[in-house]
């Protein structure tokens, strides 16, 4: 029995699937945008060599946790026909990521862009600006990683939490008062 509530899809029913929507819409590509798409990276390399071994030419890129990640599942991606690996890396700050329990850290972050450009997968970053008790500070050690890391497609959101949740409560400690973002 395990610990863990997330359900893994069987590999070969997802590509079952996958076969399908190409054959009757058409499909020429896909995306994982699931957030718990690599939270076992066995998994990940289990889906490509089955994907491979159906001779699935089909390209497709995913959502990966940096902190979830390992080289040879990069390097599995690759030989699946993976183009692009998507990171939410949220901020180039340590005590940001510690803040918002990410589970990821700069250095997580730089091993994971690394080991994508290694395969030869595209690398794309999303970022979040605007977290409680973010300074300047904050903000130019984001702006160091994203130079350190070198996306080819880069992305940045201010954050807008929502009424409910911690971050909710936090803003509103903050910024009690005002309305909206």
């Amino acid at each position: 029995r395990t610990t863990n509530p997330i359900r893994q899809r069987d590999p070969n029913d997802l590509l079952d699937e996958i076969e399908w929507v190409h054959a009757e819409y058409g499909l020429d590509s896909f995306k994982f945008c699931d957030a718990t798409w690599n939270v076992n990276p066995e998994h990940v390399i289990s889906f490509c060599q089955a994907k491979i071994e159906r001779a699935i030419a089909l390209p497709w890129e995913c959502n990966v946790h940096a902190g979830l990640a390992s080289q040879e599942m990069f390097h599995w991606m690759k030989q699946a026909n993976c183009h692009q690996m998507n990171v939410g890396c949220e901020s180039g700050s340590p005590r940001i990521l510690k803040s918002i329990r990410k589970g990821i850290s700069v250095e997580s972050i730089v091993r994971v862009f690394d080991w994508a450009r290694e395969a030869g997968l595209q690398r794309r970053s999303y970022f979040l600006i605007g977290h409680p008790g973010e300074t300047e500070d904050d903000i130019r050690l984001t702006e160091k990683l994203v130079e350190e890391i070198q996306p080819e497609v880069f992305g940045v959101t201010i954050l807008c939490p929502y009424p409910g949740g911690d971050l909710y409560r936090i803003f509103d400690h903050y910024y009690s008062g005002h309305q909206g973002c």
